[in-house]
């Protein structure tokens, strides 16, 4: 019994010292955020300020799913003692969950757009224009093409293809896929291709 209670109050420690770096940890994380979107709203941000403010936010996402799982695995545990599916556990994850999967904003032509309006407006205009009845002249073709295959590149691909052809394309597939569904791996054909080759190039051609 002593040591499952030493055991107990360790646990406890631990706890308490992880959920204080976690905190602080998402706390900085914000702080960050504040920062680049502040650079960003003034027109100085980078490709990298952009990039890392999705790295920003990933990580803050990522912090806020182990505590959507603990809240979820102690809702559980209250639903198993009292009973009670409509607790502030529940809510809590049903309120994390929400602000998890909410979109903070779009990229439009290169400028950051955060508010609800224009965030809203950017999705409708995309999807309206992805949606949208095409065009009453329809595709038009250009009959000219400046850029046409010679004679000795027609005759390369309408050739039959070489087995040093067939064997490059087998080795520069790796060796851990399998090209069917017998489950032999490139790696197999590599290691054989002395033995197999003549049936791999008949298969092919």
């Amino acid at each position: 019994m002593k040591k499952l209670k030493l055991l107990k109050e360790k646990i406890r420690v631990w706890i308490k010292i992880y959920k204080e770096s976690t905190k602080s940890g998402k706390r900085t994380l914000n702080s960050e955020l504040v920062q680049i979107d502040s650079k960003i709203d003034r027109g100085e941000g980078s490709d990298s300020d952009i990039n890392r403010r999705h790295e920003v936010i990933r990580l803050i996402q990522d912090i806020e799913k182990v505590d959507t799982l603990e809240m979820a695995q102690k809702a559980k545990i209250k639903w198993a003692i009292e009973g009670d599916e409509n607790s502030k556990y529940f809510h809590g994850v049903i309120n994390k969950k929400r602000g998890r999967f909410t979109v903070r904003g779009v990229m439009a032509n290169g400028t950051w757009l955060d508010s609800h309006n224009s965030v809203k407006m950017e999705f409708f205009e995309h999807f309206k224009n992805r949606f949208d009845k095409p065009g009453v002249c329809g595709i038009q073709l250009v009959s000219e093409f400046p850029n046409r295959l010679s004679t000795d590149q027609k005759e390369f691909l309408e050739g039959e293809v070489s087995n040093a052809e067939i064997k490059k394309a087998v080795w520069d597939c790796g060796i851990d896929k399998a090209p069917g569904p017998d489950g032999f791996t490139f790696g197999f054909y590599r290691r054989y291709w002395n033995l197999i080759e003549k049936d791999v190039v008949d298969a092919i051609r």
